[in-house]
């Protein structure tokens, strides 16, 4: 009997060392991606063929995470444009959504001559398209649902769609990234698509909710023209909200697919952070934001995010991480940005892992200063790695009066000593004003977004 004691003792002790382990490996890996940067894309490799499936995706509510900072017509009698409004800017993008789906599914030739951006700006009619960020051309391609398979030629941060041509039967675009580098792509398309009588239509149609633009002597798009935007009021640490025993708590749990029933650990600090362990991975609840990890070779397959066919394709991995996103929200809004929204703010994809990370956004005008809103990573069609930065933006119903680009722009300039890269309207973190409201912020080179020093 004693021999079997000491046996069974020995045997408790094993398994209460594994656990031990495991739990150590899981806070160590979680602690790891808590503390790294998030907050911008690290320059992995873009390897779209590794994880593209072969079927034509309806892209378009994926590609509406795409949404552009800033969208421009140009046809007679001048050049208008739509910036703070997601509902006036969404719908002009979704027209062009099959152009842009097709015109840079083939690679692009990069163009190195002085003036061809510049040729591009003096067209009759045109259409331009500003990014919130750089993306590679065959992501976009991909996620506006094209088919096609390739390499990433070119960085999009910008772009002209010229209308069809008839004599050609082809569109031309001509993008640029933020670097400066110049790429144009031509596709023949079986039949007329946003010709230059769509786009005086367009025009036609939006031209109460457009604001007037034009292009700088640097070729940079600037709003001529003074127009409103909404104030918004911030709440942080909204994850907090959560009690530790409550079916809210349970219902976080199991959208990672971990049982509240069999915690192998439980941990609630001081603080009110806390910690849930099961034998497929790892929940952290913090002050600022929900964490997830899952164990080596685990994870949460694809399809309890997303209906798709494998091979997933990145329409299915945005699909599924948006979704994941508003089942949070479906469980408490104020989680997940109360009346903000989300945008994709980068890409990444090498051998088969890829991370989306996404960034806040309320009325199409980013919301800068804070962390990512959300930051997925998937391996072999499972969902291993997330985060979720818990804020709330409230709309205060009321409107402030932005001064025109053009000035802010020049303003930059002479405040930071040399050129700026871009500008762009955001509204500022800021956890302690009753009233927000959006304002120009400069990028620099070598800086982080922001247009206050």
């Amino acid at each position: 009997m004693k021999s079997k004691k000491s046996t069974g003792g020995r045997i408790g002790i094993i398994v209460t060392v594994i656990l031990v382990l495991i739990l150590a490996f899981l806070s160590a890996a979680t602690i790891i991606m808590m503390r790294s940067d998030i907050s911008g894309q690290s320059g992995v490799p873009f390897d779209l063929e590794k994880i593209t499936s072969t079927k034509n995706d309806d892209g378009t509510a994926g590609a509406m995470l795409l949404i552009p900072s800033m969208i421009g017509i140009t046809s007679d009698p001048g050049r208008y444009a739509s910036s703070a409004s997601a509902a006036t800017t969404s719908e002009i993008y979704r027209a062009a959504l099959p152009v842009i789906a097709e015109v840079l599914s083939t690679p692009g030739t990069h163009d190195e001559s002085d003036n061809l951006w510049e040729s591009f700006m003096n067209r009759d009619s045109s259409l331009y398209i500003r990014y919130h960020h750089e993306f590679a051309d065959c992501f976009i391609s991909s996620i506006s649902g094209s088919s096609s398979s390739y390499n990433a030629v070119g960085q999009v941060y910008e772009m002209f769609l010229l209308p069809y041509s008839e004599s050609s039967d082809s569109v031309t675009a001509a993008v640029r990234s933020l670097s400066g580098d110049v790429f144009v792509y031509t596709k023949r398309l079986p039949e007329n698509i946003l010709t230059a009588d769509e786009l005086d239509s367009l025009l036609d149609s939006y031209r109460s909710a457009l604001t007037a633009f034009d292009f700088s002597d640097s070729g940079e798009p600037v709003f001529t023209q003074t127009f409103t935007s909404r104030n918004i009021l911030m709440s942080n640490r909204t994850s907090m909200l959560v009690p530790k025993d409550s079916d809210e708590c349970d219902d976080l749990l199991r959208l990672f697919r971990l049982n509240p029933d069999k915690l192998l650990n439980k941990h609630t600090s001081t603080d009110g952070t806390a910690s849930f362990i099961d034998a497929k991975g790892i929940f952290y609840i913090f002050d600022s934001s929900f964490a997830y990890q899952a164990v080596p070779e685990g994870g949460v397959k694809l399809e309890n995010y997303t209906d798709y066919q494998s091979p997933a394709s990145f329409s299915d991995y945005v699909s599924a991480s948006y979704n994941l996103f508003l089942s949070v929200g479906n469980i408490n809004r104020h989680f997940t940005g109360g009346d903000a929204d989300i945008i994709l703010a980068s890409a990444e994809s090498h051998n088969g892992r890829i991370t989306l990370r996404f960034e806040y956004i309320f009325d199409n005008i980013r919301i800068v200063g804070c962390e990512p809103a959300l930051t997925v990573t998937f391996e072999n069609e499972r969902l291993t790695e997330a985060k979720i930065y818990t804020m709330s933006a409230r709309n205060l119903g009321t409107r402030s009066e932005t001064v025109a680009e053009w000035w802010s722009a020049d303003y930059l300039t002479q405040q930071s000593g040399g050129s700026v890269k871009n500008v762009f309207l955001a509204y500022e973190c800021d956890f302690v004003s009753e009233s927000i409201s959006a304002e120009w912020f400069g990028e620099y080179s070598g800086t982080v977004p922001g247009g206050k020093e």
